[in-house]
């Protein structure tokens, strides 16, 4: 029974062994395969602890990711990993995959700048937004999504916008978004100027994942935007007295799109 109990011993400690170096670069390849519009190269380390030198998405270079697995998520029905990314976006935060399915983003906060933006993904900014500058902040408590469908269900953050000039160099503002979800797939977003220069801006945004929204938007200075711009929050919106234009909306955005074009 000694010789049975030092077997089973050494086993587990194998199977220990096996499961914590298991290596990265055995699921990344089979991950490559299966979503061949995401490739994950120059991979080391384990599933544990690892990094990816090379990650992109449609051809696009992503940047470089690390990761490393937070082992107690499983007590919460989740698989977790704490993650770090330096290239289009820098962030860091904790990646979780629950047993319902759906994958979560905690506590997470990510950065970047519209030339960083347009720099890699030039062919897929519109022309009249390529000459932006700004720098902008995510700042997110949770998302949540559910891969199959492809919905985002929650979403829990701040979404910051500053520094922003056009391209003729007119400084339009510092601004910033505060997302809560009301119900799964509805989420609330309070929009304002964080500064006094520049466009002045303040609303509430109401939407859900189907495209319904609610718009309730203030705005002044509205010629810091430009005279086409401007003639058209002049047409669609009425001047209060105290200087701002409103404009309120509701039904769903598709049929908004085909107003303001």
């Amino acid at each position: 029974m000694k010789i049975i109990r030092i077997l089973l011993i050494i086993l587990l400690a194998y199977l220990a062994f096996i499961v914590f170096t298991f290596p990265a670069s055995f699921a990344t390849t089979r991950l490559n395969a299966a979503k061949p519009e995401v490739q994950i190269n120059d991979v080391d380390g384990s599933i544990w602890s690892g990094g990816a030198g090379d990650i992109r998405y449609q051809g696009i270079p992503i940047g470089a990711l690390d990761w490393k697995a937070q082992p107690l998520g499983i007590f919460q029905g989740e698989w977790k990993n704490h993650l770090v990314l330096n290239g289009i976006v820098d962030g860091e935060g904790e990646l979780a995959y629950g047993i319902d399915g759906v994958v979560n983003l905690y506590n997470t906060t990510l950065n970047t700048t519209f030339s960083e933006i347009v720099g890699n993904l030039h062919k897929r900014i519109p022309l009249q937004m390529r000459d932006f500058q700004g720098e902008m902040q995510a700042d997110i408590a949770k998302m949540a999504v559910e891969p199959q469908s492809k919905k985002l269900i929650w979403l829990e953050g701040e979404f910051i916008l500053s520094k922003l000039k056009m391209p003729e160099g007119r400084y339009l503002g510092d601004f910033a978004a505060e997302v809560t979800t009301i119900e799964k797939q509805k989420f609330r977003t309070v929009v304002h100027s964080t500064s006094d220069r520049g466009l002045q801006l303040q609303g509430v945004i109401t939407a859900t994942q189907q495209g319904e929204i609610e718009l309730d938007i203030k705005l002044a200075n509205v010629d810091l935007l430009g005279e086409r711009a401007a003639s058209m929050i002049q047409r669609f919106m009425k001047k209060s007295d105290d200087g701002y234009y409103r404009f309120q909306w509701q039904g769903n955005v598709k049929y908004l799109m085909m107003l303001l074009g």
